[in-house]
């Protein structure tokens, strides 16, 4: 095959980034304003259908806390095609460490419309040109004991409508892949708590040559406070809209066997005023924060699978208002320097894992500096054919608003095991932890989760959930502590 002139590569470079730039601006119209991944802190319940929000700290995927409250419906399935590997947490682009891109393995694909026979229930998807489409819908319903995530917090029963599409290129060079996802959730025993979700990604590789290549994540997010947050609004009719947005732009280059990474990461977070059951309306414009940022990013192969690493990640949040409401300027500079290993060991071991060191230090006297130790894994392990264990671990400053708290501190870990007992029939398990210390004030949440669920599928265009969890939360503030179970039945109809 021969090979284009470098100025056609430079034109074709130009013109997926240019697609990338038009699709930040629909994500963008489309929040109002990443992720996924967010400047908020509290206890984000991201339970098994995720969250987006890059600036607010959380950590998607990582603690499954059961909650229903706003987290939207799962997009699990829609990648079954997927030809760009994941990137932990919607970036997370501020809410430090962050993974990189990891944009550079994705294969020549044959084309196709089935799915693989591997997985006989996997969607078969749709040609749409040179994509393959995956939409699905999803609906469900169930029980949430503390639907407000308060002490002796009263129950509700609820449903969720939701779908979405992820879209992948099938090109032999280059690489689109585009998802978007939304649903709305309603309560009906209790009020304030009806909240609608949306969320858009586009990620996309440029292969300027053998060597060299352009990744580029744009994201877009309408999401809210999580019930039972201390940043929450209080007296609100309902949560008030989130609007989030960012773009990471990076440039790889590989030297045989190492490969260098030099990105820069934007990220910005709007929020809508909060209308109150007093009639009145609340501005919250001092908690817009704009987010700057730079990655550097070096990579060896030892051998075939494993790829040790070393990164630095700098950034510069900056709010449009200071000081906020409270009186603090709560413009930061942070850095975090992290080592680790991505692990490609087929049949074996995939993922990535890292340890290291962050520092945050704020422009406000008043506002105490944060450092600490922190991880970022997510190892899948292949235990047997039928079993599999996923492990997690994520740490990020978060921002808050909590009373004299600089910052959230959040550690998360969490550990899931899927095992099927039939191709049809699958089951998993899973437990995780979470610590959110905001630092200065003296509170600290400890919030730990069990759950197991069922998928029953019935072929490749639709499938039968079912889950059941139990969250219990901690707090140094006397009688703040609180549990919920929550139930859920659901049913997905996919292509």
């Amino acid at each position: 095959m021969t090979r284009s002139p470098p100025v056609l590569s430079a034109l074709a470079a130009l013109g997926v980034a240019l697609i990338a730039t038009a699709g930040a601006a629909c994500a963008q119209e489309l929040r109002g304003t990443d992720d996924a991944t967010t400047l908020r802190g509290g206890v984000e319940e991201d339970d098994e259908r995720g969250a987006g929000g890059a600036l607010r700290g959380s950590v998607t995927g990582i603690v499954d806390t059961g909650s229903t409250a706003g987290q939207g419906l799962s997009s699990e399935g829609a990648g079954a095609l997927d030809v760009l590997p994941t990137i932990e947490q919607p970036l997370d682009a501020l809410s430090l460490p962050d993974g990189g891109l990891n944009l550079s393995t994705a294969p020549l694909r044959k084309r196709r419309l089935v799915a693989s026979e591997d997985d006989p229930f996997a969607p078969v998807g749709l040609r749409v040109g040179t994509f393959v489409v995956t939409p699905y819908v999803e609906m469900r319903g169930g029980y949430d004991g503390n639907a407000l995530r308060v002490p002796n917090g009263a129950g509700s029963s609820f449903a969720e409508v939701g779908g979405g599409l992820a879209a992948r290129s099938d090109w032999s060079r280059h690489a689109l892949d585009i998802e978007l996802r939304g649903g709305y959730t309603r309560f009906y025993d209790v009020e304030g708590n009806n909240r609608p979700e949306a969320e858009g990604t586009i990620r996309s590789r440029i292969d300027v040559n053998s060597l060299t290549r352009i990744d580029t994540v744009v994201r877009g997010a309408i999401t809210t406070d999580a019930a039972g947050s201390v940043d929450a609004v209080a007296g609100a009719k309902n949560p008030p809209l989130v609007y989030e947005s960012g773009i990471d732009l990076g440039l790889t280059r590989r030297f045989n066997r190492f490969e260098a990474t030099v990105a820069g990461i934007i990220e910005r977070e709007d929020h809508a005023p909060a209308e109150l059951t007093d009639g009145t309306t609340e501005s919250l414009t001092d908690q817009n924060v704009t987010g700057y940022g730079v990655r550097l990013r070096g990579a060896y192969e030892l051998m075939p699978g494993v790829k040790p690493f070393a990164q630095v990640v700098a950034d510069h949040r900056v709010y449009d208002v200071v000081p906020d409401a409270s009186g603090f300027n709560r413009d930061s500079k942070g850095i975090t320097a992290m080592v680790g290993s991505d692990f490609r060991l087929t049949g074996l071991l995939t993922g990535t894992a890292s340890v290291g060191y962050t520092w945050r230090d704020y422009v406000d006297p008043q506002l105490e500096d944060i450092g600490g130790l922190v991880a970022d894994a997510s190892l899948r392990w292949e235990a047997t054919g039928l079993t599999t264990v996923e492990f997690g671990a994520r740490s990020a400053i978060a921002e808050t608003t909590y009373a004299d708290a600089s910052g959230d501190f959040i550690h998360e870990v969490r550990v899931e095991v899927e095992h099927a007992f039939r191709r049809w029939l699958i089951g998993t398990a899973s437990v995780a932890y979470r610590i959110d210390d905001y630092e200065g004030s003296g509170l600290t949440q400890r919030t730990f989760t069990v759950g197991a669920g069922l998928v029953y599928k019935i072929n490749r265009y639709a499938e039968l959930t079912g889950n059941v969890s139990h969250l219990r939360l901690n707090s140094t503030v006397p009688g703040d502590d609180y549990t919920a179970n929550v139930v859920t039945v659901g049913l997905r109809l996919q292509r």
